[in-house]
């Protein structure tokens, strides 16, 4: 069990001098708890001048706020640093700073835990798998928070205790040990977030600490999956990885298995994909290990509708159908993506932010069906062209500037009829806030350049119908 450098009586917090580093989604959640619950606490909220809200945002009390760069000397000079999860503790100026560093989460588990605690981790399926979770809970009976890397803090659950909380857990909360679930479903591993991490090996140790304090672990792949990356990586494969529960859920091509028996099809609910059918196997074996009853959790399962931003059909707009799957980060995820269309009839918008990944794997993955064609575009932009340049594809391969002109390239190189997909495989930060941001950009592209488009057409359309008119005189 790690411990965690807090207090062990949440009074203790008034007496310590506390730097809020960061002011996301968890850092206002912090600053607010500690505001509200703590009106003796003294503490400095350090962040970037355009996160600073205006005055009438914050509360009564007054709140110290420093925009300056911070050095591990400022953070220093407190008691205690709780800490953004996009910040990370290896690099500067984190790396150097020596009083105890926690994450926001901690404090909920420390001071606010309620009911039983699902936290779900993985490179991809997070949301997906949490969401459906709190779904079927919900279903079933529960009072559920749904809270974490999902866009809302734990610490804006703690005057609101529910039977459950199901947590989407990044690597960044997971990394400091403190999160203590009954249950922790690991869906699976690939190479991600490097840049935060340093290694690919750190990402998977950091990730599969989530299962270091956790009453039951659930695999939501094979024990080979997990064995393959952390061999890759240099790392043995840890014991705790052999007391998961066996799984009794499977997927084979479109059909989920129930102890080797097809119970419940693609075609049976909203969400495409093999992917999707793994997350839902996932699910139901955290179900079925908590002994509810796992033919109504499958019959609830049914009438779950997919996130936005997570393969979310736009409609047809001119000649094409359009699909947003911009919460799509890594290449695996776009992979996944790709496979629930047919490839031939698709443009692929890719790129993004750059942490790093190679794109090799998702080059050679594509050869043998590959796109009708591939936008690029994004900071890593380079990195994804030279991958799939080393591949013999067939494919119209193009670079954009921004998303604006991948959206109107995307129309002039995929067949008329097909289906234009943005599963960028990459991050957003390069040119958005977040994916939800650049999901909406996307749309808004989409609907700007066919408005633009149907009005040159009926332009055209117009001066036309105005020639016989010239030639007869009239």
């Amino acid at each position: 069990m790690t411990e965690t450098p807090l207090p062990p009586d949440p009074a203790g917090l008034s007496k310590l001098r506390i730097a809020v580093w960061g002011f996301g989604v968890e850092g206002r959640a912090t600053a607010a708890y500690l505001a509200r619950s703590h009106p003796g606490c003294r503490f400095t909220v350090f962040c970037r001048p355009e996160e600073k809200p205006a005055p009438a945002e914050t509360p009564a009390c007054e709140w110290e706020f420093c925009t300056e760069p911070v050095s591990s000397e400022d953070l220093n000079a407190f008691d205690l640093v709780i800490k953004s999860p996009g910040i990370s503790p290896y690099l500067p100026p984190a790396d150097t700073v020596s009083v105890p560093m926690v994450g926001a989460t901690s404090l909920w588990f420390a001071y606010h835990r309620h009911g039983r605690v699902i936290a779900v981790t993985g490179t991809k399926g997070k949301s997906t798998s949490a969401s459906l979770l709190a779904h079927v809970l919900r279903g079933l009976g529960y009072s559920v928070n749904l809270a974490g890397n999902i866009g809302v803090a734990l610490l804006d659950t703690v005057a609101s205790p529910a039977d459950w909380t199901v947590l989407e857990t990044s690597s960044y909360q997971a990394a400091d040990g403190t999160i203590s679930p009954d249950v922790a479903l690991l869906l699976n591993l690939f190479p991600e977030h490097l840049d935060w991490h340093g290694s690919e090996a750190r990402y998977y140790t950091d990730k599969l600490r989530l299962l270091e304090n956790a009453g039951q672990a659930v695999l939501g792949q094979s024990l080979g999956h997990f064995n393959s990356r952390l061999n890759t990586a240099g790392l043995a494969t840890p014991a705790l990885l052999k007391k998961a529960r066996t799984p009794h859920w499977q997927v084979s091509g479109d059909e989920l298995l129930y102890q080797g028996r097809c119970v419940f099809r693609v075609s049976d609910w909203a969400l495409p994909g093999r992917h999707n059918l793994q997350n839902l196997a996932a699910v139901l074996e955290v179900i079925d290990g908590l002994g509810l009853p796992v033919a109504k959790a499958l019959e609830l399962a049914r009438s779950f509708q997919p996130l936005p931003h997570r393969l979310q059909p736009l409609g047809r707009f001119g000649h094409w159908h359009w699909i947003n799957d911009s919460i799509a980060s890594t290449p695996h995820a776009s992979l996944a993506a790709l496979a629930t269309l047919e490839p031939r009839n698709t443009g692929l918008i890719l790129g993004g932010y750059d942490r790093q990944l190679e794109w090799n794997e998702f080059a050679r993955a594509i050869a043998d069906n590959p796109p009708a064609c591939l936008i690029v575009t994004g900071e890593n932009a380079s990195r994804i062209l030279a991958a799939l340049k080393q591949q013999p594809l067939p494919s119209r391969i193009v670079r954009a500037e921004s998303l604006n002109e991948a959206v109107a390239l995307a129309q002039i190189h995929t067949p008329k009829g097909g289906t234009v997909l943005l599963s960028p495989g990459a991050p957003s930060f390069d040119a958005f806030a977040n994916y939800a941001q650049r999901g909406e950009a996307f749309e808004h592209a989409v609907r700007q350049s066919l408005a633009t488009n149907n009005k040159t057409m009926n332009n055209q359309a117009a001066a036309t119908e105005q020639v016989p008119s010239l030639k007869t005189g009239e």
